[in-house]
């Protein structure tokens, strides 16, 4: 669209308004023209469109609410608010918004004023970048006050900078912005650098921070950092929309909902932060699960027996160790313990790998402490030859092999579990079941898969997994597999895992990067 087709010229609009856009954020963002849903039109004018439908005016209470921190940082005041949380459902103009909040203290800055925009990656931090780059396109007048170069929006009377990085950058340390924005929060993995830009704006005692985001998952430290904003009502200002964008056509979000998994859809258009990207079971079914009010066990509980699962990785994930208390007669299964080990110690090559000493002593604990009927491990990743040194602890476990009918049992009986499984709050177990999801081989194979994110596979939740039918049976609950599947590691020798790995391809892809690995040295 060129500038002769908008209802005035860029002159007359410097004539008319800037005077007063100077010193007043939001008659600026009103008369903005913008590129919306029905073509470029004046930013008032398609706000009013949507109020006059009854649809909240979402971006108006926004602008309204930052707009007097906005003229407290042109002009070197304390600002009245300094920490905004803006959380909306995807396409919900959260990065236009921004780019107009910044375009507005680049294009009229009277003193030094820095700000900066830091996201999860490049791309992520780029957006509102682009964003300004097409309110300039519309608006051309603001050319002469503010310009666009590689990762910065600048003043053109050298007054302001705003930097726009990733948090790859280390660049931005010891920094001390006037207005800094952390964008894309849940898409983050290097929380390091997140943190120390946090930390930065917390040394400017008259600066301002804006925390952008689509919603998340549960337990991760989006969240956590979520929670800390919304307890906090006299610092932080929270502005959620968790509906979908009005200006989506509903037949798209039709189609949205159609090949996205439930759980990503619902945190996408709905804003619901679910528990993982799996498929399995309901938010409010794993809601129903953990338990606030529920301690872990001591181990000692009369008429409650014990079993364990252990899920030993070694570089590319973590190791995940469970204990479930099971009680008959109650028809309970709890989660009496669980533990979560990161890879530390670095090899030759310096990539890091699992403590194996420090799994060894986590399994003494567990024996000593609850004495499990039953432990079970998944034998992948050399974990029998680490089973083997145990032995000299007088600790007997067993080998529950991802093959054909175990991995069918273990699925039909975490299934089983659901009305009697309970929890602690564990944000770890929470992230894990929420990541489940099926996988189904034709013409009557089933499994549960979990879904990779930033934290691994669901290691925990598959040592939670690998417990789970012995815990059903303890229960007298009846699985319809009826092939043995708990193999006691005497009885079964190196040719039958071998035979196992010829009848299931997952498995032996699973193995095969370990063949030649020593487990020996480091058990003593």
């Amino acid at each position: 669209m060129s500038s002769s087709s908008l209802p005035f010229s860029g002159n007359q609009l410097v004539e008319a308004i800037v005077p007063a856009v100077r010193e007043d954020f939001l008659a600026f963002s009103r008369l903005l023209i913008i590129e919306s849903a029905s073509g470029p039109r004046m930013f008032e004018d398609a706000m009013l469109e949507y109020e006059r439908l009854g649809i909240d005016p979402f971006q108006r209470e926004f602008f309204e609410d930052v707009a007097p921190s906005l003229r407290a940082l042109q002009i070197g005041d304390v600002p009245p608010h300094r920490r905004f949380w803006l959380e909306r459902t995807k396409k919900g103009s959260k990065d236009n918004d921004l780019a107009v909040c910044l375009l507005w203290l680049m294009s009229f800055p009277i003193r030094p004023i820095l700000c900066q925009v830091v996201a999860a990656d490049q791309q992520q931090a780029g957006i509102i970048k682009r964003r300004a780059e097409h309110i300039l396109f519309y608006n051309e007048w603001l050319k002469e006050y503010v310009t666009i170069r590689i990762n910065k929006i600048q003043s053109m009377n050298g007054l302001g900078t705003t930097v726009i990085e990733a948090t790859d950058k280390a660049s931005a340390h010891g920094e001390t912005p006037a207005l800094l924005v952390l964008n894309e929060l849940v898409h983050v993995t290097k929380w390091d650098v997140m943190e120390a830009h946090y930390n930065n704006a917390s040394g400017v005692p008259r600066g301002v921070m804006i925390i952008s985001t689509n919603a998340g998952y549960r337990g991760t430290k989006a969240e956590a950092w979520k929670k800390h904003a919304v307890q906090q009502p006299e610092r932080w200002r929270v502005h959620l929309w968790q509906k979908p964008a009005p200006w989506i056509d509903n037949e798209d979000v039709a189609d949205a909902k159609q090949i996205n998994l439930p759980s990503e859809f619902a945190r996408l258009f709905k804003g619901h932060w679910p528990s993982g990207k799996g498929d399995i079971l309901t938010e409010d079914t794993v809601e129903g699960i953990f338990h606030e009010d529920l301690e872990w066990m001591r181990g000692d509980e009369e008429d409650w027996m014990f079993v364990a699962g252990l899920d030993l990785g070694r570089s590319k994930d973590h190791c995940g160790i469970v204990a479930l208390g099971v009680n008959k007669e109650k028809m309970r299964i709890r989660v009496a313990y669980l533990r979560d080990l990161e890879p530390t110690l670095p090899n030759s090559q310096g990539l890091k790998q699992i403590d194996l000493e420090e799994v060894r002593r986590e399994i003494v604990g567990v024996f000593q402490r609850f004495s499990p009927v039953w432990f079970g491990y998944d034998p992948a990743e050399g974990a029998w030859h680490f089973e083997q040194g145990l032995r000299t602890y007088g600790i007997r476990m067993s080998q529950m092999t991802f093959t054909g009918n175990s991995l069918r049992a273990m699925a039909e009986a975490f299934m089983k579990s659901i009305p009697y499984l309970e929890s602690p709050e564990s944000e770890i177990l929470r992230r894990d079941i929420g990541k489940f999801t099926w996988k189904r081989t034709p013409p009557d194979k089933v499994r549960i898969n979990s879904l990779q994110d930033e934290h691994g596979h669901a290691d925990v939740g598959t040592a939670l997994l690998v417990c789970m039918p012995k815990a059903i049976e303890l229960m007298g609950v009846t699985l319809s597999v009826v092939d043995k599947f708990f193999h006691p590691v005497e009885e079964v020798a190196e040719e039958a895992v071998e035979d196992a790995r010829k009848d299931d391809a997952f498995l032996d892809e699973l193995l095969s990067e370990n063949d030649d690995s020593d487990f020996s040295s480091f058990i003593k």
